[in-house]
């Protein structure tokens, strides 16, 4: 797979941040090193739930096991113009996850800890299991807005039928934060945002491991209907009045 990201790999992960997590799909903080020999490595951590090793260079992240074995592996990339807004070392670049036993488990791109293009999914047997689409609203920018499902959703039964398949479409949600009053005693809107979200719209198919339909569940979505939905696009027509009277 041709690498497309850009990544420049910041002074962060050497120092200043050592006590920080890293955002993979095991999830537990790590135990910075603090002692080691820096020859290979710039730093060295141990999963204090699973007992794993991380390993960090200016080139890739590592993930081992207590045999040795590597479960996670990060080739770092750089892209332009793009900073995480998250403490602590960030993984963007080119993702591979491997079953114990050593087969490849995925394969994807990451930026700011989030998964971006296409993601392949596999059986131990190397049977494609699973294929998505992430995508993102934009790219260049600081902290960029990605790791959505968009576009093609698909899942495959081991003998290599597919097993389900759909679509996902990005749109955005009026999401509202309620905060209780302590005086009122009652939920107040504090603020509220439009934020991105992923829906399946259109029909959605269900398949027996022979190919044939054992399920069909159609997805429709009125966003021109809704107060609280809208396009991603619609955000592009918005007017700051208060823009107006400046200056």
């Amino acid at each position: 797979m041709k690498e497309l990201l850009l990544f420049t790999i910041l002074s962060v992960f050497i120092t200043g941040h050592l006590n920080c997590q890293i955002a993979t799909a095991f999830g537990s903080p790590i135990k910075w090193d603090k002692y080691f020999d820096r020859t290979d490595y710039m730093m060295r951590g141990l999963d204090t739930l699973s007992k794993d090793s991380i390993l960090i260079s200016q080139e890739s992240y590592i993930r081992q096991n207590q045999q040795g074995s590597i479960l996670e592996e990060l080739i770092f990339a750089e892209l332009n113009s793009i900073s995480c807004n998250d403490e602590g070392p960030e993984l963007t670049g080119y993702w591979k996850s491997y079953y114990e036993s050593g087969e490849i488990k995925e394969i994807g791109n990451f930026i700011c800890n989030r998964k971006y293009g296409t993601w392949l999914y596999f059986y131990k047997s190397g049977q494609l299991k699973k294929y998505e689409r992430y995508d993102g609203l934009q790219i260049i920018g600081s902290n960029p807005d990605v790791g959505y499902l968009n576009g093609a959703y698909l899942e495959y039964h081991q003998n290599g039928n597919i097993k389900v398949s759909g679509t996902y479409r990005i749109i955005e949600e009026n999401d509202s934060i309620y905060l209780f009053n302590m005086e009122t005693y009652e939920e107040e809107i504090e603020c509220c945002e439009w934020r991105p979200k992923s829906v399946k719209i259109g029909k959605w198919y269900t398949y027996d491991n022979t190919g044939e339909i054992i399920n069909t569940q159609k997805y429709e979505l009125s966003v021109g209907d809704s107060v609280s939905l809208r396009e991603i696009g619609d955000r592009f027509f918005e007017l700051n009045i208060n823009d107006l009277h400046k200056n």
